[in-house]
């Protein structure tokens, strides 16, 4: 299995670019985003990750998994 590739949501939050980057990646691989403290101290790292899925699933049918403040996200077969 390929390593994933990391990517990072920090104060900025999440933003069409950082979905644009996920969906970009996730064509080939899988991606895991870290929900930084300064971000998530403002915001619920559940809710968050709820967000982010589905702003993807408008595109594409990803799998994903939430654990500590990391999300797995991968395509579905």
């Amino acid at each position: 299995m390929e390593e994933p590739v990391q990517l990072q949501i920090g104060k900025k939050g999440v933003t069409s670019e950082t979905i644009n980057e996920i969906l970009k990646n996730l064509k080939n691989r899988p991606v895991k985003v870290k929900l930084l403290k300064n971000f998530t101290s403002s915001n619920n790292r559940k809710q968050s990750a709820k967000e982010i899925i589905d702003l993807l699933e408008q595109k594409v049918k990803v799998e994903s998994k939430l654990v500590g403040s990391v999300l797995n996200i991968k395509r579905e077969k």
